[in-house]
C-alpha cells in the first residue's frame, strides 16, 4: 500500500518545507542577488540555502515529494545520515568544477553557477534510480533489420 502525502518521511517534509521559506524569505529581504556563486565566494556559501526563481522551487518541491519514498525504503536516519554525508561533497565540487573545468574551457567567459541545494536533490535523484524499480522500458528503434539470403 503508497501511502499518501509526507507518511513516514518527516525529514523529506522539513526539506522541502526549507527549500520554499529559505526562497520566499530571499525574495523578501531581497537578497537574491547575493545568492549565486563566482569562482571565488564570497563570506560564506550560503548559495546553497536558496533558489532564487520560482521554477527552480517548484522543481525542486515537487523532487523532494517524488523522492520520499527513498526516506520511507531506508528510514529517516538513514536518510539524515545521507543527506548530511553528501553535503561537503556537494559544496565543495561545484565551485572546484567551475575554476578547474568550466571555465578554462569556456575561455574564462563562464563565471557563474546557479543557486540552490540541487546538488543534493540530483545526489538523491541517483538514489532513487538505482533503488526503485522501473515501470516501464523503452526502446527506440527496436527493429532489426533481417536480410535474407
Amino acid at each position: 500500500m503508497i501511502s499518501s502525502g509526507f507518511t513516514n518521511a518527516p525529514i523529506s517534509k522539513y526539506v522541502m518545507v526549507f527549500i520554499i521559506a529559505s526562497s520566499i524569505t530571499a525574495s523578501i529581504a531581497d537578497v537574491k542577488y547575493l545568492l549565486y556563486i563566482q569562482v571565488v565566494p564570497h563570506l560564506w556559501q550560503y548559495w546553497q540555502l536558496a533558489y532564487t526563481n520560482s521554477g527552480e522551487v517548484l522543481f525542486a518541491a515537487l523532487l523532494v515529494y517524488q523522492l520520499r519514498v527513498i526516506e520511507r525504503l531506508w528510514g529517516s536516519r538513514k536518510f539524515g545520515s545521507f543527506l548530511i554525508t553528501t553535503l561537503p561533497y556537494t559544496t565543495l565540487l561545484p565551485p572546484l568544477l567551475l575554476s578547474l573545468l568550466l571555465r578554462p574551457l569556456s575561455l574564462n567567459t563562464l563565471n557563474y553557477l546557479p543557486a540552490g541545494p540541487t546538488a543534493i536533490l540530483f545526489a538523491l535523484l541517483v538514489q532513487f534510480y538505482s533503488a526503485i524499480p522501473h515501470a516501464y522500458k523503452y526502446r527506440i528503434a527496436t527493429s532489426t533489420s533481417t536480410t535474407t539470403t
